[in-house]
């Protein structure tokens, strides 16, 4: 862990290991809808903890973008507190806090005039619920009192002959071509699935059925390696299995689930877009591309090839809570040299049952949380602005 502030970046961004400190950032957290154990309901609820508040968070699911369409935040967007609407028309920064304006609207008759109707100020958290109206991406900012939520995914593609994911930010809740991609993901994830789960079978004669391993996906019904280890986890549990008391969700997918692993079977690339054309459509729709922090591969290699074909790459995900202060000083370097100027920071958050020991907790400490989220609408407006 970094003990100096401005040893990591993202700028206003710090990893430390206080427990108490107060403000926190989180651009890649994963919920029901994907491979999390938690509805961004609830998760939205965890960020507005005032002991541990997070004030800028971005649900960044795997391939899908309908966690944004529960009843909870659909309530949220439609932006009724108290039986006022109050839709967010300017936002300003200054002093790192966030300063908006909203024009009161009468829910009883939403399409009347707003001239004449007060106009409120307010500054920084706390905050009333409103929401942001920004075409092309629209509803894609949120302010839940004291949390703005970004609208966000992680998305699949093809890079190189390989898989790549890419985050991306300003996401809206529906569009066509997206649809289209990621629906056709999903027979093929539940059939690589199977196959690995025959193979767990087969190879170790482990008790696991498919059947169990959907019981994990819940309401996404998309089945992702952490559900296929959460079964055998829960098999363990019940002593059908044998394999360590102490392994969680991560230690399953390393020993079993990763590449080099006799069960192991990569998703058909076929299936996914590539690189370019996601991030060509991104741009279209005004969402920022950004990539993430990985691990399986050399981040700072694939930005340089990304910048070297000026595909519209806007950010990076410097700050990631599994980072190393060498991948930081690496991704920092990177970031400099390939005019890269949006620097973010995520947890990768799951929230999984069996990983409720994990190190791994919401929420990176930030000492100037509006700072990236400021960042991240100066890029938007930029795409926009093309």
């Amino acid at each position: 862990m970094a003990s100096d502030p401005d040893e990591v970046l993202p700028r206003g961004v710090e990893i430390d290991e206080n427990p108490d400190t107060k403000y926190r950032v989180d651009l890649q957290v994963h919920t029901k809808w994907s491979d999390g154990y938690l509805t961004p309901d609830v998760l939205l609820d965890r960020a507005n903890n005032p002991q541990r508040l997070i004030s800028v968070i971005s649900f960044t699911d795997h391939d899908t973008t309908r966690g944004y369409d529960t009843p909870g935040l659909r309530q949220l967007k439609e932006g009724y507190a108290e039986g006022i609407l109050r839709r967010v028309t300017e936002i300003e920064f200054s002093d790192g806090h966030p300063h908006t304006k909203a024009c009161c609207i009468d829910p009883a008759d939403p399409g009347a005039p707003h001239q004449g109707m007060p106009l409120l100020e307010y500054q920084g958290p706390p905050m009333p619920v409103s929401f942001m109206q920004n075409s092309p991406a629209t509803d894609a900012l949120v302010a839940s009192y004291r949390t703005f939520l970004i609208q966000g995914a992680e998305i699949s593609t093809r890079l190189d002959g390989r898989r790549f994911d890419l985050l991306a930010y300003f996401m809206p809740a529906s569009d066509p071509w997206f649809n289209e991609v990621f629906e056709r993901q999903v027979e093929p994830r539940e059939k690589r699935a199977k196959l690995m789960v025959d193979d767990l079978r087969e190879q170790y004669k482990w008790p696991i059925t498919m059947q169990e391993v959907l019981s994990e996906t819940g309401i996404a019904r998309r089945v992702f390696q952490p559900h296929i280890a959460s079964a055998i986890l829960y098999l363990r549990d019940d002593n059908k299995i044998d394999i360590p008391r102490h392994w969680r969700i991560s230690d399953v997918i390393t020993e079993y689930l990763s590449p080099g692993c006799d069960a192991y079977h990569p998703i058909n690339l076929e299936v996914l877009p590539t690189t370019q054309e996601v991030i060509e459509r991104l741009l279209i729709l005004g969402a920022v591309p950004v990539m993430p922090y990985s691990k399986s591969c050399d981040s700072v290699a694939t930005m340089r090839l990304l910048q070297e074909w000026a595909c519209g790459l806007m950010g990076a995900e410097v700050v990631n809570l599994r980072s190393t202060k060498e991948q930081i000083d690496d991704m920092r370097k990177a970031v400099t040299e390939n005019g890269v100027q949006l620097e973010t920071s995520g947890s990768d958050f799951h929230g999984l049952y069996h990983d409720r020991k994990d190190r791994r907790k919401l929420g990176v400490p930030a000492t100037e949380p509006y700072k990236v989220l400021e960042n991240l609408i100066k890029h938007r407006q930029r795409i926009q602005n093309r």
